[in-house]
């Protein structure tokens, strides 16, 4: 399960499903397929996607400064909850 103030989601790999609920839509739980693609098939279809049309479903940078400023800072708050330090940057690689 993924929280934020807005957000919340369960992604259900084995039977390829998703369920997203926002602030904004009152917590209703939205249904969506989901499914997981190894990363060897994906770099394949995201190469040939930009040789083709010089483009490609990868988000944004500041759509991708977006999700990962929050990731990073759940992470943060969780190291904190552990040893009582709230790290700048986050120590993960």
């Amino acid at each position: 399960m993924f929280l934020s103030d807005n957000w919340k989601a369960f992604i259900d790999e084995g039977n390829g499903r998703a369920l997203l609920a926002s602030k904004e839509a009152h917590w209703k739980w939205e249904e969506y397929e989901f499914e997981t693609i190894p990363t060897s098939r994906l770099t394949t279809q995201i190469a040939q996607e930009i040789f083709a049309s010089d483009d490609c479903h990868l988000p944004t940078l500041q759509q991708s400064y977006i999700v990962h400023t929050e990731l990073f800072r759940i992470f943060n708050n969780h190291i904190h909850t552990i040893n009582g330090e709230l790290p700048t940057l986050c120590p993960i690689t």
